[in-house]
């Protein structure tokens, strides 16, 4: 599950389009994860750094069988039920920390997907500080330049 949980938290990717990875989605010399067309919710390829994931041994990295059903089952463990859950907070937490950290919103845009800026600015990003968004890429093993 920390796989998976590194996958969208650091990755921002959906976990739908987590549960529909294969292993020949990961290039793992080039620490990046191809989300193809079919696995997209929108129905368009992106590339996706690998980050976060340095911490988790080689044979953990796999997408857990039920993961769905493993997802949920976590969520409900921390809590949440029903509607309480904000759709895909791990990518808009990616998003937000992204942005305040990295400054630069093409490079955000191309990872998530997105066409242009303006859906990133107006429904993903929240203002994060950048001492915040610091710690959250150091947990993630990102080097602090």
């Amino acid at each position: 599950m920390q796989f998976s949980l590194s996958l969208m938290l650091y990755g921002g990717i959906r976990p739908t389009e987590v549960s529909r990875l294969r292993k020949d989605d990961f290039d793992w010399d080039g620490m990046q994860v191809i989300i193809r067309p079919s696995v997209s919710k929108t129905g368009g390829g992106r590339t996706v750094p690998l980050r976060g994931i340095h911490g988790i041994r080689k044979k953990d990295r796999i997408i857990p069988q039920g993961w769905n059903r493993k997802w949920k089952a976590l969520r409900r463990a921390a809590g949440y039920r029903g509607n309480k859950w904000v759709p895909d907070v791990c990518r808009h937490t990616f998003a937000s920390y992204h942005a305040a950290f990295f400054r630069n919103l093409p490079e955000l845009q191309l990872e998530m997907g997105h066409r242009d800026a303006s859906l990133l600015m107006t429904r993903y990003m929240a203002p994060a500080l950048k001492k915040d968004a610091a710690a959250f890429w150091q947990a993630a093993g990102v080097r602090m330049e």
